[in-house]
């Protein structure tokens, strides 16, 4: 959720990331130039774009939603590449208390989206929950705001007990394991941020415990995903993007271990989304949360 001191502060956090291991040298694969504008989101109901996720079962569809202060709360807008507006959903039964991110696990037959209510601003929930449902074939004939009826909630708490706010949510694409990392103190540039799991089979009948993992250099975490191949990982902070590549047969929670590397970002205020294409080899995409301009940005960064 957006944060009214987050526009005056993030203009002077630095992110302090230090690890006991060397980082993957960058490859060719892994090398990316420097972001282009492909155009401002058309819909104007996108107007607080806290996540995007590529689809798997749409050619060239990214999925978008709004964060829990946007009187748009509960829909999601698939666009196209260039942010054309092609169709919106509702999920008309579930609550955005505070929507932060948005995953994706499946292939060009089905897949399933996650959608993490996992912020709070106030640290005053218990709770947490992360939607999931079967991803929608768009219809281009079918009219807009059809309702996803058929929604499973994933209700979790963190095992330390603490009422974190969070804004990044991914799904490791082998085991469906879910990962949160929290979102670190703004007010405190250097401070880091905790990485969280949920073990896959995930309960919708019991309340889920979030283990911890282990604690990450990031500080002010709005983002991240990993790619449908399971092999690179994207973490967005206010200012910048990390990147790293698995080794064989490496874990998500090994991958942590190591450093991250820096990739080219422009800056947007309130920036918070972040995905990879679902192809081999992916380009990434970033959005914005900001109301400056009226609706935001979409960002692409191409592989070199």
């Amino acid at each position: 959720m957006k944060n009214p001191l987050n526009s005056i502060l993030v203009y002077s956090l630095l992110v302090c990331y230090s690890c006991s291991e060397p980082a993957l040298p960058i490859t060719e694969d892994a090398t990316f130039v420097k972001g282009v504008n492909n155009g401002l989101i058309e819909n104007e109901s996108l107007n607080q774009a806290s996540g995007i996720i590529a689809s798997r079962t749409n050619e060239r569809i990214l999925w978008h939603h709004n964060d829990g202060t946007s009187p748009n709360k509960q829909l999601l807008f698939a666009t196209d590449y260039n942010g054309k507006n092609v169709k919106q959903f509702v999920l008309n039964k579930y609550f955005n208390r505070d929507w932060e991110d948005i995953a994706i696990v499946g292939d060009q037959n089905e897949a399933t989206i996650y959608i993490g209510d996992i912020g709070d601003n106030s640290h005053v929930h218990s709770l947490k929950y992360i939607y999931t449902f079967k991803e929608p074939k768009i219809d281009p004939n079918a009219p807009n705001n059809v309702v996803i009826d058929k929604v499973e909630k994933i209700a979790f708490q963190y095992s330390d007990g603490i009422k974190y706010d969070s804004e990044c949510l991914m799904v490791d694409q082998s085991t469906k394991d879910i990962y949160v990392i929290t979102k670190s103190d703004l007010l405190d540039p250097k401070s880091t941020s905790n990485l969280f799991k949920i073990k896959y089979p995930q309960s919708t009948k019991q309340i889920n415990t979030a283990e911890f993992v282990l604690t990450v250099p990031f500080s002010t975490v709005t983002g991240g995903d990993i790619s449908a191949d399971n092999s690179e990982i994207l973490i967005r902070t206010y200012l910048e993007v990390f990147y790293t590549k698995l080794r064989p047969n490496e874990s998500i929670k090994d991958s942590f271990r190591r450093n991250f590397s820096n990739l080219p970002y422009l800056f947007e205020p309130q920036g918070e989304a972040i995905c990879f294409e679902a192809t081999p080899k992916p380009n990434y995409f970033t959005t914005s949360d900001s109301q400056v301009p009226k609706v935001p940005n979409l960002y692409f960064y191409k592989r070199n």
